[in-house]
């Protein structure tokens, strides 16, 4: 496993640096990255997210831990790409909903 994928959930996009190098975390985008690289801006698997918070500016003192928790939690790391979700337009399933028929013996009763 040398890249993992970071998905940007939150509701702005994060621009970061790593190696004198400029990365963008679009949002709602999977970014392709090292390891290395998901260590360092987020904390990648490392018990403690404090150093990454704080240089994200997530954090400023002790009490905003988990505050700043929920905000990175909001960025997933996922080791394959994943799925994008899309709404289907109706042109685009293969299946057209069937029309209901009408029940046998209903009257109908116009208003006055």
């Amino acid at each position: 496993m040398n890249t993992v994928y970071v998905t940007n959930k939150s509701d702005k996009v994060l621009v970061d640096e790593y190696a004198y190098k400029t990365i963008k975390f679009p949002v709602n985008e999977p970014v392709e990255v090292p390891v290395e690289v998901a260590r360092h801006i987020f904390g990648y698997m490392q018990m403690d997210k404090t150093p990454a918070m704080v240089r994200l500016g997530l954090v400023t003192t002790t009490n905003d831990l988990e505050a700043g928790l929920q905000r990175l939690a909001k960025f997933e790391i996922t080791e394959d790409k994943p799925q994008q979700d899309r709404f289907l337009s109706p042109g685009d399933d293969l299946v057209t909903p069937l029309v209901p028929l009408a029940r046998v013996g209903r009257k109908v009763v116009n208003a006055a």
